[in-house]
C-alpha cells in the first residue's frame, strides 16, 4: 500500500485507478478484509502513470473491440482528446466523420463504466486530465497529431462559421498543434478582435502579443499585410483601454500603419486605420469629419472585398448619423450592417445593431418598440456571450424606463450595466452611475443624489453630453430647493456643455421638463418656460431626420 501511495504521489483519485485495474485484470483477490495480493504474486509498477492509463486503455479496448474496431476506437478517443476534457458528440461526430472513421457503439457507455468517463449535461467528459494527456501522447507517437487538431479547426469553423465567432482563439490554438503557425495568425487576430468589442482588453493584449510572437517565428518583414493588421489593432486596444496619452499614441500609431497599408495597397488595412479615424471623431463630437472617414472607409473596405469590414463601417456611419439626429439614413446603414455582417458571418455585430435600432426607437419616442428591440439585443448580446454588448443594452433599456418614468425598473437595468461595466474595467461604468444618481434624484431624494453627482462630475472625461447631464441633474437639485442662484449657473454649465456636444439625449429631455416644472412649483414662471422651450428644442432635435 505504502508503494501504490509513494508511486501515484499521495493522488487518491490515481491510487482508485490503478488498484482498479489490477481488480478487473483478476490480479488481487476479494477476501473477509477486501481485496488483497495473493502471497506468490508480484505486480509490476508501470513506468509512470501515462503508461498505466495506456495500458488499461489498450487491455479494454482489446477485450471489448475485434481488430479494426479497437482501432478505429484508439482514434475516435485520440481525436476526442484533441478537442478537449468535455466532449459535445456533435462535435465529435463530425469530427470523426472528417477522419474517416466510425466509433464503436458503445464506446462511450464502456468508458463511463469503466470509470474512465463520466456523463455531462452536453455529452460526456474525460475523468481526469492525465488520461486525455495520455491519449494526445498516443496520437503523437503515432503520427496523427497534426490531423487531429486539423481536424478541430474544421469542426470549430463548421460549427461556428468562418470566424468562428467565439471559438476563434481556440481554432488558432488547434493549428498552432498542428503546426500550422501561418494559417493560425487570422484566427488570432479574429480573437483579439471579439475580446476587444466584449471588452476583455488584457486578454486581447496578450493573444495579441502571440500573433506578434507568430510573425516574429514565421520570418515576416515589417511591412508585411497581416503584421499591419496586427499593428492595427494594437491601436484600438490602446485606445479602448485609455489612460493619459493612450488617444495620442493610438493616432501617431494609426497614421503610421495607414501610411504603410497605402504604400502596399493593403485596402483591408487601410479601411481599418480610416474607421478608427471616424470612429475618433464621433467621440470628439467632429461628426462631418467621422462621416468623411467612414466614407473612405467603405471606399477602401469594397476595394478589398472585405464584406466584414463594410459592415463595421456601416455600423459606425450609423451611430454617427444618430448622435446628429438623422435617424432615417441611421436606420438604413444599420440594415445594411446586418445584411453585410450576415454576408460575412459577423453575427458578433448583431447586438450592437440590434441595440442601435432600439436607441433610434426610443430617440423617436416609441417606448414599447425600443423595449422590443432592447429585448432583441439582449437575447443577441446572451448568445453569443459578449458581456459588454449585454451591458450597453442593459443600459439602453434603463434609458427607455426611465423616460416612460418606471423608476425601479430603471434602476434594475442599470444595476445590472453597473455591474458589468465595473467587472469589464469600461469608463462607461461612469455614465450608468451617473443614471443611477439620476434616479435617485426622480425619487425625491436630493442630498444622497446631489453627492453623488458631484461625485460623478469629476470622473465624467469629457463628453460634453454626461457633463450637461450632470448639470442638469443639480439644476433640478438647486430648484428644488430654492437654491434660485445655482439653478442659473447649473443650467448655464449645462447650455455651454450641450452647445459643445452637438446632439442630445432623451435624459436631456427629460430633466429639462423636470427643471421646468420645479421651477413653476417655485414660482418661477420666467424660467420655467425658458426650461420648456428649451426641452421642446431638444425634443424636436432628437427626431430631425434632415441630411
Amino acid at each position: 500500500v505504502e508503494e501504490v501511495f509513494v508511486w501515484v504521489g499521495g493522488n487518491p483519485l490515481f491510487s482508485v485507478q490503478l488498484v482498479g485495474d489490477w481488480i478487473a485484470r483478476g490480479l488481487l483477490t476479494s477476501g473477509p478484509g477486501g481485496f488483497t495480493l495473493p502471497p506468490d504474486a508480484t505486480i509490476e509498477l508501470p513506468d509512470d502513470m501515462h503508461a498505466l492509463w495506456q495500458e488499461r486503455l489498450a487491455r479494454l479496448l482489446a477485450q471489448h473491440f475485434a481488430g479494426a474496431q479497437a482501432q478505429a476506437a484508439r482514434q475516435a478517443l485520440e481525436l476526442a482528446a484533441a478537442l478537449g476534457l468535455e466532449i459535445e458528440p456533435r462535435a465529435w461526430a463530425r469530427g470523426c466523420a472528417l477522419e474517416g472513421v466510425e466509433a464503436p457503439a458503445g464506446l462511450v457507455d464502456l468508458l463511463v463504466g469503466q470509470r474512465l468517463a463520466l456523463t455531462t449535461r452536453s455529452g460526456w467528459a474525460f475523468v481526469h486530465g492525465m488520461l486525455r494527456e495520455s491519449l494526445e501522447r498516443l496520437a503523437a507517437e503515432a503520427g496523427r497529431k497534426a490531423l487531429h487538431h486539423r481536424t478541430c479547426a474544421e469542426i470549430l469553423r463548421a460549427l461556428h462559421g468562418g470566424h468562428a465567432q467565439g471559438h476563434a482563439e481556440e481554432v488558432a490554438r488547434h493549428l498552432i498543434a498542428a503546426g500550422e503557425l501561418a494559417a493560425a495568425m487570422d484566427p488570432l487576430l479574429d480573437a483579439t478582435y471579439q475580446m476587444q468589442l466584449s471588452g476583455q482588453y488584457e486578454r486581447a493584449e496578450r493573444v495579441l502579443a502571440e500573433h506578434a510572437a507568430l510573425a516574429d517565428r514565421l520570418g515576416l518583414p515589417q511591412g508585411e499585410v497581416r503584421r499591419l493588421r496586427g499593428r492595427m489593432q494594437a491601436v484600438w486596444l490602446t485606445w479602448m483601454r485609455g489612460g493619459d496619452g493612450s488617444l495620442a499614441l493610438a493616432r501617431a500609431r494609426c497614421r503610421e500603419v495607414e501610411i504603410q497599408a497605402r504604400q502596399g495597397g493593403h485596402d483591408d488595412v487601410l479601411g481599418e486605420a480610416l474607421r478608427w479615424h471616424g470612429l475618433v471623431a464621433r467621440f470628439e463630437r467632429r461628426f462631418d469629419e467621422s462621416l468623411a472617414a467612414l466614407a473612405h472607409a467603405a471606399a477602401a473596405f469594397e476595394r478589398a472585398g472585405d464584406a466584414g469590414g463594410q459592415a463595421r463601417t456601416a455600423l459606425a456611419r450609423a451611430v454617427t448619423l444618430r448622435a446628429t439626429g438623422r435617424l432615417d439614413a441611421a436606420e438604413a446603414a444599420l440594415v445594411a450592417a446586418e445584411r453585410l455582417a450576415a454576408a460575412s458571418e459577423l453575427s458578433v455585430l448583431q447586438p450592437r445593431i440590434a441595440g442601435n435600432l432600439a436607441e433610434i426607437a426610443l430617440q423617436r419616442g416609441d417606448g414599447p418598440a425600443a423595449e422590443v428591440r432592447f429585448a432583441a439585443a439582449f437575447a443577441a448580446a446572451e448568445r453569443i456571450g459578449d458581456r459588454k454588448a449585454l451591458a450597453l443594452t442593459l443600459g439602453g433599456a434603463g434609458d427607455c424606463a426611465l423616460t416612460q418614468s418606471k423608476l425601479d425598473e430603471a434602476d434594475a437595468h442599470y444595476a445590472r450595466a453597473e455591474a458589468l461595466f465595473a467587472s469589464l474595467g469600461s469608463r462607461y461604468v461612469h455614465g450608468v452611475r451617473l443614471h443611477r444618481a439620476t434616479v435617485t434624484l426622480l425619487r425625491g431624494a436630493v442630498a444622497p443624489a446631489r453627492s453623488r453627482i458631484a461625485e460623478l462630475l469629476g470622473v465624467s472625461g469629457r463628453d460634453p453630453l454626461n457633463l450637461a447631464h450632470a448639470h442638469l441633474c443639480l439644476a433640478l437639485c438647486a430648484c428644488l430647493e430654492g437654491q434660485v442662484r445655482e439653478l442659473d449657473a447649473e443650467l448655464a454649465a449645462a447650455e455651454a456643455e450641450l452647445a459643445r456636444a452637438g446632439s442630445t439625449r432623451r435624459v436631456i429631455v427629460l430633466l429639462l421638463q423636470r427643471a421646468g416644472e420645479a421651477a413653476a412649483g417655485v414660482g418661477e414662471s420666467e424660467r420655467a418656460a425658458r426650461l420648456q422651450a428649451q426641452a421642446q428644442a431638444h425634443e424636436q432635435r432628437l427626431h430631425a431626420t434632415s441630411e
